[in-house]
């Protein structure tokens, strides 16, 4: 291990840390992490082959290209999410308020990215998702500014703004919902 990568991972773990994961969880989100960025690497192809997953069973297959012969191999990618999912959940209730409401400002998020030329595992963390809250209530401000200046004859007309102003609506509900975490997942905690 390099100085820099030694650095990125105590910087990680620190991270991981102030958010409330415990050491083992930690070392269990990374070896998850290292798993699923094979396993994609795996699925993108080698040389060799290729890892194929069978649409009706389910189940995995080495798809070899030399000889064309698919051999089942073991599903490595279940059982990493499945982890992951067990240490969320493990600290997202050990945070949780008794406010339903409020458990949403506590809760990390995860996001499993499938490129495998970027980290497989980011961590959301309840800064991340607030600070992604606050920038699309923002945008419905200066939408909705727009829309108060607006002029049957100018540059933007007041149609023109309106859809502004139902896109970014939109876009807030979504935020605040968590169906948009692929658009800011990048500012993450990237597990590596």
């Amino acid at each position: 291990m390099t100085k820099p990568e030694y650095e990125q991972r105590a910087r990680m773990e620190s991270n991981l840390a102030h958010e409330g994961f415990e050491p083992a969880e930690i070392a269990t989100l990374r070896r998850a992490s290292m798993t699923l960025h094979r396993w994609y690497e795996m699925e993108c192809g080698t040389d060799n082959g290729c890892v194929e997953r069978d649409e009706v069973t389910c189940k995995t297959y080495w798809h070899n290209s030399i000889t064309g012969r698919r051999n089942p191999i073991p599903d490595r990618e279940t059982g990493a999410r499945a982890r992951i999912a067990a240490v969320m959940g493990a600290r997202n209730a050990r945070f949780a308020p008794a406010n339903p409401r409020a458990r949403r400002l506590t809760k990390c998020v995860v996001y499993i990215q499938t490129d495998p030329r970027e980290c497989a595992l980011l961590i959301l963390t309840p800064y991340h998702i607030t600070r992604h809250i606050a920038s699309r209530r923002d945008d419905l401000r200066r939408a909705l500014n727009r829309l108060a200046n607006a002029e049957p004859h100018g540059a933007i007309t007041p149609a023109t703004a309106q859809i502004e102003v139902n896109n970014a609506r939109k876009q807030l509900r979504d935020a605040r919902a968590l169906r948009d975490v692929d658009t800011y997942a990048s500012n993450g905690i990237a597990v590596y």
